[in-house]
């Protein structure tokens, strides 16, 4: 836990002159290219140019400082010469942790604009210093700092630039600062126009900002190996933990002081590593997020809201956010206090604390979580979230009622294309994910379990199945298969077998099926013959005119339904139970067991969600015939049961009756989708007069 006292502002370079800079030897020399020095002048004239608001900045990565401690009464004694040289001494060093790359560019551009400027910030380099004869050039016997005053002074050739390779670069960058601003002289005389030379340095060092980060770290090389080992940058969140953790801004004693800044850096870290729990972070976040820390994206959520108000342009950069934050801190800081701290720090807290609680209440996890999947902003769903979590219940069922009108006919017949199946996505991922709620429900009335949630569904699991390598993410595959069941002669021998796994052991058809795969010499005549023994198990397969609707879809990931593509149902339940089991089926057919083989030596797991693995294992059929195929019975149940478990979304006026009432039209056989909607209006108005005798047919 950290809660060391850095010290965090916004530096104009203006604010830098007549500073002194210590560039330590564990840092590498210069090593800016032309392209990067031309990127920078470029967005900054882009700055200068455009029309800006009077406090508009230009800002500029982090600079990390430590005061360099030092015996200045030694110092003046073995190095100063003159009375300007004991000034700067006095002065002290600030030694630069990162951002010596910047500082030593913005130095070059200053000497190419104002070659006489004297009161520029000096720097001062470890490496490549004269008084150190080891790292000394020793051609020459000048250092990094020389050799950029003779820049300054066009002392240099090219045989001294070429010397070693910090110079090089410095010296590279010094001529294409000068060739930017011939050819921006150029493009302006063509139009017209002069180049404004005191207007443009005005900008660079009153409008070009960094962020000055003075660290009190005891050790300065493990902050550099941390910034850039790894190139781990410093974070908009350090800034802003920063500026809450800030001595300066409170006004009690140490010990009040201390055990606040502990409390709130304490908090911190527990919101971090909640963020950072996979199964809550991708609850309410999709993958991709790439910053270091995840705390972040709660302040440039704030950021987006404008919690705090408005504040200047804080520009588009990565440091944007920081910066709406520094703004904030310094327009009140005649208010600081450190109640005022716990205030806003409060207000960021209050973020983490709604995540909090709608992970922790089952429904309201489930309903947001599938609102997210179907691109609803977290913003809004905050911005909607009441003190009262059941009106915060009403809003979010209205919302999934809303993202199901494409999908709610249930006797709607969907085109051959994918596209157009993959509309009632939404429905069979809200039956998914509504059955592990009424599931939780069941367990929370048998008090025998004690919890209020026994399974939640797995949206990290889900999500990260949808954006595994070579994934197009979830689709809506056919049950049955819509090519039909044309095998070929190759993957017969494969059915056969799957059909053998799927009969029971007392089934004589066993025996005949084993006979005919150990068989050297297979006839056609007793194929054909099985087949038909097999349709004959299958009493009423589902027809091919109603393998477009819904009851003979469910949801999977794309690598599974790749794998087996068209196949038959028989194979298709092996394949989808086997990847449940994290063992990957191979097409061969084994002699030896009479059974498709698996790969031992490749574990493959996938997240099958629980209806697609019910409709697999025929959960939703009372009592299957056969497990061969998917019949007419089978998608009949499955329909039932998904117009049960989603009654609120689909028939809200049916959900709205008493459960004794509501259970009639659920009774075995009916689907509620074949009922005109007078009849069923009809009868809801008679239960509603309580009119028992009324039958419904």
């Amino acid at each position: 836990m950290d809660t060391n006292q850095d010290k965090l502002k916004l530096t104009s370079v203006n604010d830098l002159m007549g500073m002194n800079f210590y560039i330590p030897s564990y840092q590498r020399g210069y090593r800016w290219k032309t392209h990067q020095v031309t990127d920078l002048l470029d967005d900054i004239w882009e700055f200068h140019e455009k029309e800006k608001k009077p406090n508009e900045i230009y800002c500029v990565q982090p600079l990390v400082v430590k005061r360099k401690e030092e015996d200045i009464f030694r110092k003046i004694k073995e190095e100063a010469s003159n009375l300007s040289e004991i000034i700067n001494l006095i002065k002290g060093y600030w030694e630069v942790i990162d951002g010596q790359q910047r500082l030593t560019t913005f130095y070059i551009i200053l000497s190419c604009l104002l070659p006489n400027l004297q009161n520029k910030f000096n720097l001062e380099y470890a490496i490549r210093n004269p008084q150190n004869r080891m790292s000394a050039n020793s051609d020459n016997g000048i250092g990094s700092k020389e050799f950029l005053i003779k820049l300054n002074r066009y002392e240099i050739d090219n045989e001294l630039a070429s010397s070693n390779i910090d110079f090089y670069h410095m010296y590279n960058t010094y001529n294409e600062v000068n060739k930017w601003i011939t050819r921006k002289k150029v493009e302006l005389k063509n139009i017209g126009k002069e180049f404004d030379l005191e207007s443009f340095v005005n900008t660079i060092t009153n409008r070009v900002k960094f962020i000055w980060y003075e660290t009190d770290e005891p050790d300065p090389i493990e902050v550099f190996i941390r910034l850039n080992i790894g190139k781990i940058s410093l974070t908009d969140s350090e800034l802003i933990k920063a500026l809450f953790l800030n001595e300066s801004n409170y006004n009690e004693s140490a010990s009040a002081i201390r055990l606040q800044q502990i409390e709130i850096a304490s908090e911190w870290d527990k919101i971090e590593r909640t963020l950072r729990n996979e199964e809550f972070w991708l609850f309410i976040h999709d993958l991709g997020w790439e910053k270091p820390t995840r705390i972040e994206w709660i302040f440039d959520m704030i950021v987006q809201q404008k919690l705090f108000g408005e504040m200047q342009d804080c520009g588009n950069d990565n440091h944007k956010t920081f910066r709406y934050f520094y703004e904030f801190f310094n327009k009140n800081k005649k208010n600081i206090t450190s109640e005022w701290i716990r205030d806003t720090w409060n207000e960021v807290k209050k973020y983490f604390m709604i995540f909090h609680e709608w992970f922790n209440d089952f429904e309201l996890y489930h309903y947001v979580g599938f609102l997210i999947l179907q691109d609803v902003k977290i913003e809004q769903l905050i911005k909607n979230y009441q003190s009262k979590k059941d009106d915060f219940k009403v809003y979010l069922k209205k919302e999934i009622k809303k993202k199901l009108i494409k999908c709610s006919d249930l006797k709607r017949e969907y085109g051959e294309s994918g596209e157009s199946k993959r509309e009632c996505l939404p429905l069979l991922l809200l039956f998914n994910i509504q059955t592990v709620i009424n599931q939780n429900i069941e367990y929370i009335k048998d008090k025998k379990y004690g919890m209020a949630a026994y399974y939640r569904f797995p949206f990290h699991l889900f999500k990260k199945e949808g954006k595994k390598a070579n994934s197009k993410g979830w689709e809506v595959e056919h049950i049955a298969s819509n090519s039909g069941d044309d095998l070929g002669d190759k993957n017969i021998k494969v059915w056969l077998a799957s059909v053998l796994y799927s009969l029971s052991k007392d089934n004589r058809l066993r025996d005949e099926i084993k006979r005919y795969l150990d068989s050297d010499k297979q006839q056609s005549s007793e194929l054909e013959r099985l087949k038909e023994k097999i349709k004959d198990i299958d009493i009423q397969p589902i027809a091919d005119q109603d393998k477009q609707k819904v009851w003979n879809f469910t949801i999977l990931d794309s690598s599974t339904n790749e794998e087996y593509q068209n196949d038959p149902f028989p194979i298709k339940r092996i394949y989808v139970l086997a990847k449940d089991n994290g063992r990957k089926v191979l097409k061969i057919y084994d002699k030896n067991t009479h059974r498709i083989s698996f790969n031992k030596d490749e574990e493959v797991i996938a997240f099958i969600p629980p209806a697609t693995k019910n409709v697999f294992i025929k959960a939703y059929t009372e009592m299957p015939v056969s497990l061969t195929s998917w019949t007419e019975q089978d998608a009949k149940s499955y329909l039932r049961k998904i117009e049960e478990t989603l009654c609120e979304f689909l028939y809200p006026d049916i959900y709205a009756l008493e459960p004794k009432y509501r259970k009639t039209f659920f009774k075995k056989g009916r689907i509620i989708a074949n009922i005109n909607p007078q009849l069923r209006e009809r009868y809801i108005r008679m239960i509603l007069r309580k009119n028992d005798s009324i039958k419904f047919y």
